[in-house]
């Protein structure tokens, strides 16, 4: 049986640079020591700076994308493009947008 542990880390900044976020990582890095798992995943949301830094300090950890964010991206895309009309059928459409059959 596998076992898992999840470290939670906060940390405030105003920049939102790829070298502030290696810093961040940096220490993250230094406080796990050699305890870092061979098998080490890290969860962010589409910041292309935090996935930059994240891939440099951790060169041998999985990254992966955030799929609240990801959804949460998909649903300003959809809103912003007026489709959630369409998604929400005939009923919620307006006259004027309807096909005639």
């Amino acid at each position: 049986m596998a076992c898992a542990a999840t470290e939670w880390r906060h940390a405030v900044s105003s920049k939102k640079t790829e070298q502030v976020y290696a810093i961040i990582f940096g220490q993250m890095r230094d406080e796990f020591g050699v305890a870092i798992p061979t098998l080490f995943r890290v969860v962010l949301d589409y910041e292309k700076a935090a996935l930059n830094a994240v891939k440099r300090v951790f060169p041998h950890a999985t990254v992966q994308g955030c799929t609240f964010h990801l959804a949460q991206a998909w649903n300003r895309r959809r809103d912003k493009l007026r489709l959630r009309l369409f998604i929400k059928g005939v009923q919620g459409v307006p006259k004027s947008l309807e096909v005639e059959r």
